[in-house]
């Protein structure tokens, strides 16, 4: 059976060629900064600023992965050039008319659980993204409200794989990326109707 397949295509962004970064480049990027917070979680961070204001700068995102470090550190300077990168392609992806929009998750050879836990990493960056920028349930519509709480739901457990098939298993892991996917295009909507609006005809 095939399977959907993230394979970060390319995007355009004020008519520039923009791709989101490798996960194991942004990784080893954050390590050697003494960053601690994953990929999967600093995209969904990333996701949460700019489904509620697009026009969010760079260093609101280099701030939080960050903090403040000093001038002149190659490992953070080199850091924020591709969280730079990451927040341009997921700008351009946000945008996309043809809902190109896709998670930064570890790549399909890594073991079911690691990507599972990235995905749940995800859902607790979009959160925190949304609460950066002032996003409360108690002012969303229903759906977006409800997936906002799911996310949460996501990223305060911890989920094993069950029993049963190595296919059956991987379908419901790209279920999971689906829901993220589009409920974070959905909550985009809402926050950003007329930014949004476009995207529907």
């Amino acid at each position: 059976m095939s399977k959907i397949r993230y394979h970060s295509p390319t995007f355009w962004l004020h008519g520039q060629a923009v791709d989101l970064p490798d996960y194991d480049d942004i990784a080893l990027a954050l390590e050697r900064s003494g960053a601690v917070i994953s990929p999967a979680e600093l995209h969904g961070i990333c996701s949460g600023l700019l489904i509620k204001d697009a026009s969010t700068p760079e260093v609101r995102l280099h701030q939080i992965a960050l903090g403040n470090t000093d001038k002149g550190d190659v490992l953070a300077d080199e850091t924020a050039h591709m969280l730079t990168q990451l927040m341009k392609a997921t700008q351009a992806q946000l945008q996309d008319a043809e809902l190109g929009f896709e998670l930064l998750t570890p790549d399909e050879d890594e073991a079911l659980e690691t990507r599972i836990a990235a995905a749940c990493d995800w859902a607790r960056g979009l959160v925190y993204g949304l609460a950066e920028q002032g996003v409360k349930t108690s002012d969303c519509q229903a759906d977006t409200a409800d997936f906002i709480q799911d996310c949460l739901t996501l990223a305060n457990n911890e989920y094993s794989v069950d029993e049963g098939s190595a296919e059956e298993n991987e379908d419901l892991y790209f279920e999971l990326l689906e829901f993220l996917r589009m409920g974070t295009l959905m909550a985009q909507e809402e926050l950003q109707p007329l930014r949004a609006a476009p995207r529907l005809h």
